[in-house]
């Protein structure tokens, strides 16, 4: 029986200190939480949680020409759409920026009487910040650039064409429409990852500087690229 008192007596000295350094670590975590929640970290401007917005753009002009020196006679149609959003998230030493832009414009003109895209971008981008101190810190940042619709050169009347594949053979194409590449073609994806400070940051105006390695990647299967040679006929 004394054996057994004096076991559990050296259990409760063995488990005190355990015991103390939980309740320490405890301690010490709420403390950190309680800080982070009480510190701005970057833009003091900006609230925690969820910020989204929203612009959206459209344009519309009409031309008519009747006996101009220099111009057809015609009219000349152009429309346009545009689009900036963002969505950010803020969480004591956690930021995430995202964005999305997409910008088209189509036109019309007495020369080519059809529409045909003079603008075409879709982009992406999404970063994320983790803050070390109240303006500096760690980075990873993620992007997508590409266009929507189809790619063509439209001309006024049929074109000769000379066109190379990748493999080195070549064709010869007539046409006033030649398709350049398919829709989200070409494809170009970058990434970095890196450190970053924010010595200034308010909505009015930030100052950012990064520091770090990325990579970019570009997928154009098929795309074809324009390159004129004034001395032939195609």
């Amino acid at each position: 029986m004394q054996t057994r008192v004096i076991v559990l007596i050296c259990a409760l000295f063995m488990l005190m200190p355990l015991s103390a350094f939980a309740q320490a670590s405890l301690e010490d975590q709420e403390t950190q939480e309680l800080m982070d929640a009480e510190t701005k970290f970057g833009n003091p401007d900006k609230p925690e949680g969820l910020d989204a917005k929203v612009t959206v753009g459209a344009n519309f002009s009409l031309t008519s020409n009747n006996n101009v020196v220099g111009q057809t006679d015609g009219v000349t149609t152009l429309v346009g759409f545009s689009l900036i959003s963002g969505l950010d998230y803020r969480n004591g030493r956690h930021e995430m920026r995202n964005k999305l832009n997409i910008n088209e414009t189509f036109s019309r003109t007495p020369e080519i009487p059809q529409f045909v895209k003079s603008s075409d971008l879709l982009e992406f981008e999404s970063l994320y910040n983790l803050f070390i101190t109240q303006w500096f810190g760690g980075y990873a940042l993620i992007g997508l650039t590409t266009r929507i619709f189809e790619s063509n050169q439209v001309s006024e009347n049929p074109e000769n064409y000379l066109v190379t594949r990748p493999d080195g053979t070549t064709y010869t194409e007539t046409t006033d429409a030649l398709k350049l590449a398919d829709p989200f073609q070409p494809l170009a994806l970058r990434e970095s990852l890196g450190v970053f400070a924010e010595p200034y940051a308010r909505n009015h105006a930030t100052v950012t500087f990064r520091v770090g390695a990325g990579g970019r990647q570009t997928w154009a299967d098929g795309a074809i690229v324009i390159d004129d040679d004034d001395d032939t006929d195609v």
